[in-house]
């Protein structure tokens, strides 16, 4: 359990559902581990990082995803300010245009996803332009 203090305890907030930008994932090994999220915040639109979220245990969201996530692959990160580096962890960037339906448990203090269940990713232009949840600042 987190220390009080630290980044990563938790503000006490209800669950929530969000829809966040994909704009990457992260591979260990050779292994998928995460969706990295954004939204666009600002009058400029630009992408920022809220968190990760991982999926199925069975690998199937990725099997369904791969080659769509490897089809929008780009050089550079598409968010304002980059997701943390983990040890062994390797990042792949792509264009935001895949749309992820998560839940979780609240935004941690700092300013991340606490406890993200992936439910549904989707590439409808019509969230594409939606303004969501910002994290607390």
């Amino acid at each position: 359990m987190p220390k009080a203090g630290s980044s990563r305890a938790r503000a006490r907030r209800p669950k929530g559902a969000q829809h966040a930008f994909v704009g990457g994932w992260s591979q260990r090994r050779g292994d998928f581990v995460s969706l990295l999220l954004g939204v666009r915040q600002g009058r400029r639109r630009k992408l920022s990082y809220i968190g990760e979220v991982k999926t199925n245990p069975d690998g199937l969201a990725m099997t369904l995803l791969e080659p769509r996530l490897r089809e929008s692959e780009i050089e550079t990160s598409p968010f304002v300010e980059q997701p943390p580096e983990h040890p062994g962890h390797r990042h792949h960037w792509i264009s935001p245009d895949l749309v992820a339906e998560i839940e979780f448990d609240g935004w941690t203090r700092d300013g991340t996803v606490g406890k993200a269940a992936l439910k549904a990713v989707t590439d409808r232009p019509s969230f594409r332009h939606a303004n969501w949840i910002a994290p607390p600042k």
